[in-house]
């Protein structure tokens, strides 16, 4: 292996890890909210300090949005499951609230890939 090749290389593993940074650390703009698979809600993740209820199976939820982040923070749950994930803010993160049969998913901003006429 010459002096070329070793350059190469480098650049290479370089560009690599520099785009599995930057795609894994990609932010959110709204979070989607499922109860047994239908989506009841849809947040904007954006906004100022808030809070939302929804009804789950045990009872009612409590998520909080916050600067690009969203958790659960009150649940009627045996174990407290749900609020115990703490908060999520990358694109594709999920919170699996079991007991309750919430789900809260991360989504990206929703943009056009092509447009044909």
């Amino acid at each position: 292996m010459n002096k070329a090749d070793k350059i190469l290389v480098c650049l290479v593993l370089f560009i690599g890890v520099a785009f599995f940074f930057l795609r894994s650390t990609a932010k959110s703009s709204y979070a989607e909210v499922y109860f047994k698979k239908e989506k009841i809600l849809t947040i904007n993740l954006y906004t100022d300090r808030k809070t939302y209820t929804v009804d789950g199976t045990l009872g009612k939820i409590i998520l909080e949005v916050e600067h690009g982040k969203i958790r659960v923070l009150e649940e009627e749950s045996p174990k407290h499951i749900c609020s115990r994930q703490g908060w999520v803010s990358k694109e594709g993160d999920t919170i699996i609230c079991l007991p309750n049969e919430i789900t809260v998913t991360l989504k990206g901003k929703k943009e056009l890939d092509t447009i044909v006429r």
